[in-house]
């Protein structure tokens, strides 16, 4: 069962327009994964990270939009030779996280078309059911909406 507040969330990534596309295309995997991480933990909570990663140097810690490890982050995420202001931008934008996140899965091997194995390499071996129903609601509405033509590809919604 999805949360009416699931629904309303990910309808509000719509149709702000930040279902971000790669190349003229939208990858609804790695847009599922942003949408489900940005609903469990909103940007407050997100900076509040970003301030005790910076202040403990603790880079198991996940950090950014799609929480991702900040050691991670560092490996492939063109992250460490930055200074910490583009850093802190990088973490809370929705594009880098997205580049980030769709490098990661290409990177390892993983493919997009597999629910499980995308979630499982994202949140380990031991995800919840209830993450993996919601990064499937994810898929099915982006993809549902890019059907349609209500998602244009520069990233707009036509009905919001």
């Amino acid at each position: 069962m999805i949360p009416a507040t699931f629904k309303n969330h990910i309808l509000s990534h719509i149709g702000r327009g930040i279902i971000p596309y790669h190349l003229g295309r939208v990858n609804a995997s790695v847009c599922a994964i942003i949408v489900v991480e940005t609903y469990f933990r909103c940007i407050l909570l997100r900076l509040l990270e970003i301030i005790i990663w910076i202040v403990t140097r603790n880079n198991s810690m996940t950090i950014g939009l799609a929480q991702v490890r900040a050691t991670t982050w560092n490996e492939i995420g063109d992250f460490k030779d930055k200074r910490l202001y583009f850093k802190i931008c990088m973490l809370v934008n929705y594009r880098a996280n997205y580049d980030f996140v769709l490098k990661s899965l290409e990177l390892n091997n993983i493919d997009m078309l597999n629910p499980e194995d995308v979630v499982a390499f994202h949140n380990g071996e031991h995800y919840r059911k209830s993450y993996l129903g919601l990064y499937k609601f994810s898929v099915d509405t982006i993809n549902e909406y890019l059907r349609e033509g209500k998602i244009s590809l520069n990233g707009t919604c036509k009905y919001f």
